[in-house]
């Protein structure tokens, strides 16, 4: 590199390596526990902060570069399969409404909200079929899917266990908006964080699109004060 490139780089506040002590400082300027890595806009692995500060114990391991710690403590992902990771990546989001992601040059390379690691996630073949069932079943929150007419194909157990609609009769099939009359409908653009009522409860809800050949709506609804 250049004299006047690292002049320039120093001049900007911008490290020239990366360590694990910087990756540690987003887990500590962060109250999570996993941080997603990224690489041309997709989701190639995970770091666990508990991997991180075990293996942590000398000023020696603090500078080891990102290069080491992608070799050493990244655990790869693969979306259409490893549904367990993105439960990971999503406990994140009860202390928080947006994790970093990082390239795998340990630089900051989005902040993403729970609907960004949704789509994100999603943005793969043979997500949006019975894939998604799989993935949403054993989540803590309410997950509803709609069609591209708004009609229910899919609740998780969490929508039955704290969102009290359909007293016992079936509601796939019917129009979202007669179930939950009160839930956000999806414009032009995703809905994120939109307070709403339901039962006399307050709930926050995320809207977002489906891709890749479906073209339903997925809605996350979680408590307010969550």
């Amino acid at each position: 590199m250049r004299e006047s490139e690292k002049k320039e780089k120093k001049e900007s506040g911008t490290k020239l390596d990366v360590t694990k002590s910087d990756i540690l400082g987003f887990f500590y300027r962060y109250p999570i526990r996993a941080i997603p890595v990224i690489e041309k806009k997709k989701i190639i692995g995970i770091l666990l902060k508990d991997t991180l500060t075990a293996r942590t114990s000398t000023l020696s391991e603090l500078n080891v570069p990102m290069k080491k710690v992608i070799s050493e403590h990244l655990i790869p992902v693969d979306t259409q399969k490893d549904y367990h990771a993105l439960q990971n990546l999503l406990q994140n989001f009860k202390k928080v409404e947006t994790i970093p992601a990082l390239d795998q040059q340990g630089r900051l390379s989005a902040t993403l909200s729970k609907s960004d690691l949704i789509c994100l996630w999603e943005d793969l073949p043979r997500m949006y079929e019975l894939e998604w069932k799989r993935l949403f079943d054993g989540f803590l929150y309410p997950v509803i899917i709609t069609n591209e007419k708004g009609c229910i194909e899919y609740t998780n157990h969490a929508f039955s266990d704290i969102v009290i609609v359909g007293r016992g009769r079936k509601i796939q099939g019917k129009l979202l908006t007669d179930v939950l009359p009160c839930i956000p409908l999806m414009q032009d653009t995703p809905v994120v964080g939109q307070p709403v009522v339901i039962d006399g409860e307050n709930f926050v809800c995320d809207v977002m699109p489906m891709s890749h050949g479906a073209s339903g709506v997925v809605y996350l609804i979680r408590a307010s004060n969550t």
